[in-house]
């Protein structure tokens, strides 16, 4: 396929909405330029991405789709290349611009050819109504004996009311042409979720750095304490010269009472600034394990909207 006809070429002009911001505008406007001109450079990947960004604030520019689609269709995307040109096309009938709707279906008829297919097949123990998505995207019953795909690996996942869900892989070579049969069998379709769990590991690591602050705490007290008893009697500040120099490292009483009074420092410092750290620990740790979400579970046919390519839809939630 000739790369970036005269016909494309000719209209590569991105059509503007009549109430867009104008700054968004501006922005898309020279979105749409980088991607014109890295698309010149054979840079199709980095084309596509600046045309992603300019369609998210231009939406209804039949140029920028058109040029998502010739970006894709350079990328052998066959695929998403026709969903752009047939929206460009349409966009175009919409807005009275019969040589972009030319331009766009004239490419739409070159890739059907082209593109792969496969074929969906729903078992006898299926409901008619299984949610089927494809690559995370939703395959609608109606596209089932005729469902466009690009080459190579892609995941295919289904789901009903009280059936189990399935999870397949699969490769399309080529142009495809496979049969994947879906065989939902009854059974429970829900999953545990169980969103806080990151929330107790952190709480019980938290709560275990506080757990060993509060023991060096405690030692550090008791050796403190024995320490100081081997120098002066508790209360009286007496030397016990019994015990110097073999207990006491001291040589004299004032060298005792020193050292007695080092060891007392230690224990309210340091000890006690161990306390503070370690209770605090413990005490976020509870608060961390207490609040965090509970185990759920969630049914897989359950649906909440979402924003696609092609418009507003629907898309599973939790994993199936």
């Amino acid at each position: 396929m000739i790369r970036g006809s005269v016909v494309v070429a000719a209209l590569l002009v991105a059509i503007t909405s009549a109430h867009a911001d104008p700054s968004s505008q501006k922005r898309a406007d020279d979105l749409f330029a980088q991607g014109r001109k890295l698309i010149e450079a054979h840079d199709d990947i980095g084309a596509c991405n600046k045309f992603n960004e300019a369609i998210k604030l231009d939406p209804d520019a039949a140029g920028t789709m058109l040029n998502l689609g010739l970006c894709n269709q350079n990328l052998k995307k066959y695929r998403l290349a026709l969903r752009w040109f047939r929206k460009a096309q349409n966009r175009a009938h919409e807005t009275n611009l019969p040589e972009y709707e030319l331009a766009a279906g004239t490419r739409t008829k070159d890739l059907v050819d082209l593109v792969a297919t496969i074929k969906i097949e729903l078992s006898a123990t299926t409901p008619p109504d299984a949610r089927v998505r494809l690559d995370g995207e939703e395959i609608y019953a109606a596209d089932f004996l005729h469902v466009e795909i690009d080459s190579g690996h892609h995941v295919l996942d289904a789901a009903a009311a009280d059936h189990k869900p399935q999870h397949q892989e699969f490769d399309v070579v080529g142009k495809g042409g496979q049969t994947i049969a879906i065989d939902l069998v009854p059974g429970d379709n829900s999953v545990i979720v169980d969103r806080g769990a990151d929330r107790r590991r952190n709480a019980i690591l938290t709560a275990s750095v506080g757990g060993a602050f509060l023991v060096g705490a405690g030692v550090i007290s008791v050796i403190a304490r024995v320490h100081y008893g081997h120098c002066v009697s508790s209360g009286t500040l007496t030397p016990n010269t019994t015990a110097m120099p073999t207990k006491c490292p001291g040589t004299d009483d004032a060298a005792a009472r020193n050292y007695a009074n080092d060891q007392q420092h230690l224990a309210r410092y340091w000890g006690t600034s161990f306390f503070v750290v370690g209770a605090a620990a413990v005490g976020v740790a509870t608060y961390i394990y207490l609040t965090a979400p509970q185990r759920e579970r969630i049914n897989q046919t359950v649906w909440v909207p979402t924003l696609t390519p092609d418009g507003v839809g629907l898309a599973a939630v939790g994993h199936f």
